[in-house]
């Protein structure tokens, strides 16, 4: 994957976004698992790599409603 397409990456060289990459972790998340949650506070930056995510947000009823699907 060219990393330096993602627009957070465009002014930097190739090198630079080489020790960016190689810094980061690749983690895989199972289908239909949450890996952030509305009011959390990010400690991380995640990059989409292959699949999809859905972004869903709950109601005042508790009624879930997909608000996006990235891919």
């Amino acid at each position: 994957m060219d990393f330096g397409a993602f627009p957070l990456f465009s002014t930097l060289s190739s090198e630079e976004v080489e020790g960016v990459v190689s810094s980061c972790d690749r983690v895989e998340f199972a289908n239909g698992a949450t890996f952030i949650e509305e009011g959390e506070t990010g400690e991380f930056i995640f990059f989409l790599v292959d699949g999809q995510v859905s972004v869903v947000a709950s109601s005042d009823d508790g009624e879930e409603h997909e608000l996006a699907t990235i891919k």
